[in-house]
């Protein structure tokens, strides 16, 4: 029931919840200025029953925030002298700003901002959330990998790479294990040096009316055994494909999207892997990629005089 009131105001984040659509439980609520106040409301809740959580202005945190209860955390109403919202920011080298972890299976982000820097000397990759667990939702948030997808970002890491360091590929979203499914709901996903949501390891996602833009390794990224559904989004102005099946994906649905201006072209599916035998080939055959009015177009690469392709198979 929660998930099906929040939907219903998507698009609403800049001026506030349609009148009598406001969100109003009989949950335990806590509001919270301070992040020293944000980690004990998360740690007290209770795990038997929803707890909501306000957040007031930006909060800077020294390591990712775990949700390992069904926690709501709700971006305050009012905003600062900046025009801002509520943010919560990671530091940077850390792996997350925050993760879904077994317990928080029913966890909710609404009205939220999550900023992540880019970071180098990290081996790993980074991501303003990590969703390791159940069907967690997210509703008018932003991910944001701050500082990328600009020239000045651009010029950095080109003189970090000189300098022998490692670039931390740093996703806005990432999506793993077998049966996690969020839903994110009219949310941006943008500015990450790595993909905008990087799907892996048999998990699943559904974005609706979710902006995915200016990424550097691309929009979507689907790795073995995952399957996404996008219906309604922009995925735009993105480095590499807006949308990569990579080996072993098992199927995307997309309805009413639009896929433009991305470097390497709208759409890559690379296939089936080789090491797959015949059994797993065909089934795989029968999962395809559905388009249902959907607009594609690729984008011109001056220097070259090329068009990059709406899709690439194989």
């Amino acid at each position: 029931v929660g998930a099906l009131l929040l939907t219903n105001i998507v698009g609403n984040q800049g001026s506030g919840p349609a009148p009598g659509m406001e969100l109003t439980a009989a949950w335990p609520k806590r509001v919270v200025h301070r992040t020293s106040e944000l980690l004990a409301a998360v740690r007290d809740a209770p795990r038997s029953r929803i707890a909501h959580i306000e957040i007031c202005g930006r909060l800077e945190l020294a390591e990712p925030l775990i949700l390992d209860r069904p926690v709501v955390l709700v971006g305050s109403a009012s905003r600062d002298a900046s025009g801002s919202g509520s943010e919560l920011c990671g530091a940077a080298g850390l792996p997350s700003v925050v993760v879904v972890a077994p317990g928080g299976e029913a966890a909710a982000l609404w009205q939220l901002t999550l900023r992540l820097p880019n970071s180098t000397g990290a081996r790993a990759g980074a991501s303003c959330i990590d969703i390791i667990a159940g069907s967690p939702t997210l509703v008018d948030c932003e991910l944001v990998a701050r500082g990328q997808g600009t020239a000045s970002s651009s010029s950095r890491n080109s003189n970090a790479s000189r300098r022998g360091q490692h670039i931390v590929p740093t996703h806005a979203a990432r999506v793993f294990g077998s049966g996690v499914a969020p839903l994110f709901a009219g949310c941006a996903l943008q500015g990450a040096a790595g993909a905008g949501i990087l799907v892996d390891s048999g998990a699943s996602a559904s974005l609706l009316q979710c902006e995915i833009s200016g990424n550097q390794q691309g929009g979507v990224f689907l790795g073995e055994g995952t399957s996404v559904r996008l219906e309604a989004c922009e995925v735009s102005r993105n480095g590499h494909f807006g949308v990569v099946l990579g080996h072993g994906a098992s199927r995307a649905y997309l309805g009413r999207t639009n896929l433009s201006a991305n470097t390497a072209g709208s759409i890559w599916h690379t296939g089936a892997s080789p090491d797959l035998d015949q059994a797993s080939h065909a089934k795989l055959d029968q999962q395809p990629l559905w388009l249902d009015e959907c607009s594609l177009s690729g984008a011109g690469i001056a220097r070259k005089a090329v068009t990059a392709p709406a899709i690439v198979i194989g």
